[in-house]
Parts: structure tokens; C-alpha cells; sequence
């Protein structure tokens, strides 16, 4: 009786091992690509022991997937993706494809709202099943994941999988963008969170976000991120418009802009145009416009390019703070160009509607005579100033830079502006179109190696539809001037 009492035991503690050491340790059910989610993946980890053979196992839930004859060594991973080839040529990581026949169909795809993850043993036994989701306690958009560029990595391998608290956002930079956002994760590997919350981690006071991600209103035009602390990156675009401390622009490389303030000092930061910078602060709205109050600002870099400014027919919401053209503008009433007080409003008109032209006395125009002729393609930074309370959906204003922004539409655009060049999309698949103001004399796509592949001239858009996925280089040349610039074919 004793033997057979120690037998049961035996096979008891054994399958409790085999049931108990496969476990979801990091998932990416949203990467921050456009279209058809490709770099979707989900990491597997054998916690026990003693290697493990999967063969059979299944996702029954999630996702349509069966594992193939593979053996799982102890403490080592196994990571399943949406569309092998495309991780691979993202992220550099070979990994089995859940999608093989169709990896660019929708279906079979990780839901953006959060689902039921289950995976069973090759008897149909429940090995793992819960649900991740896209909201508090669960890691959310605010907090660098769902679309935002993180996954999210289970704080510990023995953590309970349901409570969304032992989840967090990745703090491993991977050192690429995807859609102009910074990518985090560990496919693969160990994660990069290892502290759950019975011993919580040192909290960043400043996590850094992208511009996109604290840029959202709610339908009053409140900012979603108010009282948020974060770090912001981007390019100075134009001049410090307070005098006695700091109210200027940074835009990232998507023409997505956000104000920089504070109200008495300069934080030891002239600003200067074409800086990218790094600010500290904590988020706040001034009659409608988002800043970030700066506590602290770091230069990275200096002499950098600027976006090209979008052309635009009405000031919305939509392109607050970013670098915006609008053109075939009359001055309505020259006597309202005073160059008085702290500033004046002018108003111009295209012929079917009129725009609000703030001029500032921090810039050389406010103390220089009206621009004479016309009409005129006028550029400068979008601002707001609304009333004192919510709804806060009126009151945007175009604040020129400088007095060459007011360009007579018979001359040439300045060659800071023209010049200023970007790919969207960026992965691509097929078209990609050159993001600049003038169109290119030639582009040429050179391979990793810098070999030719192909070239076109006088053409805003090539299509690479013929091109193996890779890493490639793209000549954009203007006269004398050439801009080489990296990109993702998928």
C-alpha cells in the first residue's frame, strides 16, 4: 500500500511539473505598424526543470495554432509570430509562423480589445487560459503598449497570469521605429520586467512617450493626458515666443507637434531652431493647447532638418502644433498690421474663408512693415487659444515664425523647407510614397550594401512590389542636394 501511495505521488508531482512549466511570458497583440498587424507575436517559456516535448499541443483559443514536434529545453523560450518573414526583417529574429499559408490575412490575427489566450496539451487538456486585456490594471496605450510600440511581459514566470497588475509594458528598447514609434520587447528572451508587485520597481517619474501618444482629446477638446508626467522628444521648430522664459514648438518626424512652456525661467536652454531636444515636464492646457510644462530640457542634437509643412483649408484640432502651409492668402484689412502691445492679430483670406494670423513680438515681423503684393502662401505653427473652460473646439490660430514665412505664391519655397523629406509608410509593402514639398530630380534605391536596385526621376512615389523584404536605402536628390534615408520593405 505504501508503494503504491508513493507511486501515485510520484506521477501526480510529475504531471504537475509538465502542466505547470509552460507559460505565456510576453505577448504584442497590437504593434504600431498600418494595416494588417504582421509583427504580432507571442513568447513562450518552459519554467520547469526538465526539457519539454510540445508536439501537439494547441492553441485552442486566441489563435488557430498547432505546435510542431518541438522540444522546449528548460529555462528557454519559444516564440510564435503572426508573419515570420516580416519579424524577421523587423526585428532580426527567427521565430515559427502561426500564419504560414496566409500571413498577411486579417484573420487569425491577436483581437486589439483583448481575448482569451488558451493553449491545451495533446490529450485537450487546459494547460493555460486567461484573458489579456487593453485597460487598467491591464498595461494600456498610455502606458507605452497597444500600438503605443511595447509588448507586454508577464512580471514573473510563477506570477498569476489573470491579474493584469502582473503585466507590464517593456522597458527593452530594441533600437528601431516602426511607424515613427520606438519598439520595445524581448522575443525570446528574458524580459525585461522582473519585479512584480509585492516588490515594486523604481518608478520613472518621467517615462518617456511619443508626441502621438499624449496629443489625444477627449469630445470638449480636453487633453486625454493632462497631469501626466512624461518625457518628450522632437525637433525645435521656430523661435521661444516668451521672452522671461519658454513657449516654443517640438515636432517629431510626422509634422506631430506639442508646446513646450514655462512660465518664469529657460532652464539654462536657448532655443534655437532645429534642435531636437529632450523635455521633462508634466502635461497642461492653455485655453486649448496642450504643453508640457518643462522641468527639464536636454539637447541631443543640433542642425537637424525640419519637416516639410502640410498644406491644409481649415485649422482643426487635427494638426495643432505641427508645421502648416496655408496658401493664395490677401490681407483683409492692412490696418490691422499695428505692431504694438505684446502681439496683433491679422486676418487673411483665401477668398472663401478667413484666417487668423497671430504676430508676436518675439519675431522680426512684428516690428517690420506689411508684407507688400500678393497673394501669399503663409506657413507657420498651429496654435489654439479657445476660451477659459471647456469646450475648448475654437480659437486656432496660424503663428508665422518669421517674416519669410509670408512667401509671395509667384516664388520659390526656402530650401530648409523644400528640401525637408521623410518615406511614408515606413515599413512598406509596396508604394512608398516621398513625403517633401518639391518633387525629387531622382530617387535611387541602393540595397544594405549600397548596390543599386532601381531608380526613378521626377516621381514622388516608387513601388517596391518587386523587391525581396529587407533593409534598403533610398537617394532623394534636389539639384545639387541628396538625403539618404533607411527603410523596412516587408
Amino acid at each position: 500500500m505504501k508503494k503504491f501511495f508513493t507511486t501515485l505521488m510520484m506521477i501526480i508531482w510529475v504531471s504537475y511539473l509538465s502542466y505547470g512549466q509552460i507559460v505565456i511570458t510576453e505577448i504584442s497583440y497590437n504593434p504600431p505598424e498600418s494595416g494588417t498587424d504582421s509583427l504580432e507575436y507571442i513568447e513562450i517559456f518552459n519554467a520547469g526543470t526538465s526539457d519539454i516535448n510540445i508536439k501537439d499541443y494547441k492553441f485552442t483559443k486566441g489563435i488557430d495554432y498547432t505546435f510542431p514536434d518541438t522540444l522546449i529545453k528548460s529555462n528557454t523560450y519559444f516564440l510564435i509570430v503572426k508573419n515570420a518573414r516580416a519579424f524577421k526583417t523587423v526585428y532580426n529574429v527567427t521565430a515559427a509562423d502561426w500564419s504560414p499559408d496566409n500571413p498577411i490575412s486579417t484573420s487569425n490575427t491577436l483581437t486589439n480589445n483583448g481575448e482569451v489566450l488558451e493553449i491545451t496539451d495533446a490529450t485537450a487538456k487546459v494547460l493555460i487560459s486567461f484573458k489579456y486585456e487593453k485597460v487598467a490594471p491591464w498595461p494600456t496605450f498610455i502606458d507605452g503598449t497597444d500600438g503605443a510600440g511595447g509588448s507586454i511581459e508577464l512580471c514573473d514566470a510563477k506570477a498569476v497570469p489573470t491579474i493584469g497588475s502582473n503585466w507590464k509594458t517593456s522597458t527593452n528598447d530594441l533600437g528601431f521605429e516602426v511607424n515613427a514609434k520606438k519598439v520595445f520587447g524581448t522575443p525570446g528572451k528574458a524580459n525585461s520586467i522582473t519585479v512584480c508587485n509585492n516588490n515594486p520597481p523604481i518608478i520613472d517619474l518621467y517615462p518617456l512617450r511619443t508626441i502621438p501618444q499624449m496629443k489625444g482629446v477627449n469630445a470638449e477638446g480636453v487633453a486625454d493626458s493632462l497631469n501626466k508626467k512624461c518625457s518628450l522628444k522632437g525637433i525645435v521648430h521656430g523661435v521661444n515666443f516668451r521672452i522671461s522664459g519658454l513657449q516654443f514648438t517640438i515636432i517629431d518626424g510626422q509634422n506631430k507637434g506639442f508646446g513646450v512652456f514655462n512660465n518664469s525661467t529657460n532652464l539654462g536652454y536657448t532655443v534655437k531652431e532645429g534642435d531636437e531636444i529632450m523635455v521633462k515636464g508634466g502635461i497642461t492646457q492653455f485655453r486649448g493647447l496642450s504643453q508640457i510644462v518643462a522641468d527639464s530640457i536636454k539637447v541631443l542634437s543640433t542642425n537637424n532638418n525640419l519637416v516639410a509643412p502640410k498644406t491644409v483649408t481649415e485649422l482643426t484640432e487635427t494638426d495643432e502644433s505641427s508645421l502648416i502651409r496655408i496658401t493664395n492668402l490677401n490681407f483683409v484689412n492692412p490696418s490691422e498690421w499695428k505692431g504694438a502691445g505684446t502681439g496683433f492679430t491679422v486676418n487673411m483670406t483665401n477668398g472663401t474663408k478667413e484666417f487668423p494670423i497671430r504676430i508676436t513680438n518675439a519675431i522680426d515681423a512684428f516690428s517690420m512693415p506689411i508684407p507688400s503684393g500678393g497673394p501669399f502662401n503663409v506657413v507657420g505653427i498651429l496654435n489654439q487659444f479657445s476660451g477659459t473652460s471647456a469646450p475648448f473646439n475654437s480659437g486656432y490660430q496660424l503663428q508665422p515664425r518669421y517674416m519669410v514665412d509670408f512667401r509671395p505664391v509667384s516664388s520659390t519655397e526656402n530650401t530648409y523647407t523644400k528640401h525637408a523629406v521623410s518615406l511614408v509608410p515606413n515599413p512598406a509593402t509596396h508604394l512608398v510614397e516621398i513625403n517633401t514639398v518639391e518633387t525629387p530630380d531622382a530617387i535611387e534605391v541602393m540595397d544594405i550594401q549600397g548596390q543599386k536596385i532601381m531608380s526613378s526621376t521626377l516621381t514622388k512615389s516608387i513601388d517596391l512590389s518587386q523587391v525581396h523584404p529587407g533593409m534598403y536605402l533610398f537617394r532623394v536628390t534636389f539639384g545639387q542636394q541628396s538625403t539618404v534615408l533607411k527603410l523596412i520593405k516587408m
